[in-house]
């Protein structure tokens, strides 16, 4: 039975956190989690998105924040127009990539129960989704790293104060499982995706 796999992030020297656009092949990638938060917008392309024992349709615009650990996949449809244009920017990183305690700042705070949710994976809609999706484009072509860091700041603080946000996988079945749990639970959903 296939299993979730489990992927190892590195960020350069230069960066904390990875900003990466991807085109079709990234699509490919298997149902799979890593400790860091990954925050995905979807340029173009449409398919199914799932997130822990959540799945739904996804399409250009998708925005969706996940939590450290939480299996996931994009798979586009198998339309040949969508394959050659699809594309994606991530955004990865760990929750101490600016220090152990900077999280926990009280100016900070909308923030870490942004992280917590992300737990089940938060998907935004409306404003938020464009304003963010703007953003994360800039962000992608930015060559200061330090301009790349306060974007990603501002960018966590307008999805932290939205209201315009699901939470994918409510029943979290698999982001709060124990590992042990998870090495049971994960071939399951992998098989299905």
């Amino acid at each position: 039975m296939i299993k979730a796999s489990y992927e190892v992030l590195q960020p350069t020297n230069t960066q904390s956190f990875l900003v990466r656009k991807f085109d079709k092949l990234a699509f490919d990638a298997p149902y799979h989690f890593h400790e860091e938060y990954e925050l995905t917008c979807i340029i173009s392309g449409t398919g199914k998105r799932y997130v822990g024992s959540h799945m739904e349709d996804f399409a250009s615009g998708d925005l969706v924040l996940l939590g450290s650990n939480l299996p996931h996949c994009w798979k586009l449809e198998p339309n040949e127009t969508v394959l050659r244009e699809a594309s994606a920017v991530v955004i990865q990183f760990n929750d101490a990539f600016l220090g152990e305690e900077f999280f926990n700042k009280f100016e900070l705070q909308l923030i870490k129960k942004l992280f917590q949710q992300s737990g089940c994976g938060v998907s935004f809609y409306g404003e938020t989704r464009a304003e963010v999706n703007k953003l994360l484009l800039s962000l992608v072509e930015e060559k200061s790293n330090f301009r790349m860091l306060i974007g990603l700041l501002e960018i966590l603080h307008r999805m932290a104060s939205s209201e315009e946000y699901v939470l994918l996988d409510q029943n979290r079945i698999i982001g709060e499982r124990s590992n042990t749990e998870r090495e049971r639970i994960n071939p399951v959903f992998a098989y299905l995706v």
